[in-house]
């Protein structure tokens, strides 16, 4: 299998046309969802428990830019792993949604705004994760999906962790 038409036009479309640009992206990512098992189109009746764990949120219309806003409720992974959910899927439910993110109008030309939102949050997160799901996380976005995170906004990090940030 190889992905569709439709997910190839997207990448064209992100990319300005450049061909070699689009041709990396969509190899990469075929690389990628290969690799880990992941099917190249992505169901919300295969996420259902994921979705409905509220670690993201895709908001409805866009920024004053015409970006699409994504959130990233980062509180709420430890209840979702703790109900039996894998980091994997939730990795899985963010994709998902922004492949459905780059169906909206302009999406694909302007990208989307990433909104983390860190509010009781600490260190303890980290726990959370494994070496394979930092990777993971890192692989499924670094050249290998179609679509510009424009910006982060990070609310409510504690302070110490800002500190870090630096």
């Amino acid at each position: 299998p190889r992905p569709d038409d439709e997910f190839l036009a997207t990448c064209l479309r992100v990319w300005q046309y450049s061909v070699p640009d689009a041709a990396r992206i969509a190899a990469n990512f075929a690389r990628f969802r290969s690799h880990h098992g992941w099917p190249y189109r992505l169901s919300a009746s295969t996420l259902q428990r994921e979705l409905l764990s509220e670690v993201h949120w895709l908001l409805p219309g866009h920024d004053l830019e015409g970006r699409g806003v994504i959130v990233y409720n980062a509180r709420k992974i430890g209840e979702a792993v703790e109900a039996g959910i894998a980091v994997a899927g939730l990795q899985m439910m963010g994709a998902l949604l922004l492949e459905v993110a780059l169906r909206r109008p302009n999406v694909p030309e302007k990208g989307v705004v990433a909104v983390i939102d860190a509010r009781e949050v600490g260190l303890d997160i980290l726990v959370r994760f494994s070496l394979a799901d930092m990777r993971r996380g890192v692989g499924m976005w670094k050249d290998a999906f179609p679509c510009k995170i424009k910006k982060i906004f990070i609310i409510g990090l504690a302070w110490p962790l800002e500190a870090t940030g630096n």
